[in-house]
């Protein structure tokens, strides 16, 4: 499956992690919201990497859990509680 990025040829240009919020993996993402430990109204969710975040791309838990859409430069979510 190729992704939107990819079709697009669009590169994110990611902001820097900052020393709040919470970096994690895709799949830890996708395990907590699962489980409840994210709900929608809890906080915002980017898209990243290990290195930055795209505040372009906000990803919310019902999104990850209903589409599962990624593109395939995010490895992680940058995730801020409110």
């Amino acid at each position: 499956m190729v992704d939107k990025a990819e079709k697009q040829g669009l590169d994110p240009i990611p902001d820097p992690i900052p020393d709040y919020g919470e970096l994690m993996t895709i799949e830890r993402f996708k395990a907590c919201s699962a489980s409840g430990g994210f709900l929608d109204g809890d906080g915002t969710g980017y898209l990243a990497t290990k290195d930055g975040y795209d505040t372009g791309q906000p990803i919310s838990p019902s999104v990850i859990l209903r589409e599962g859409i990624v593109y395939a430069w995010a490895t992680h979510v940058m995730w801020f509680n409110q």
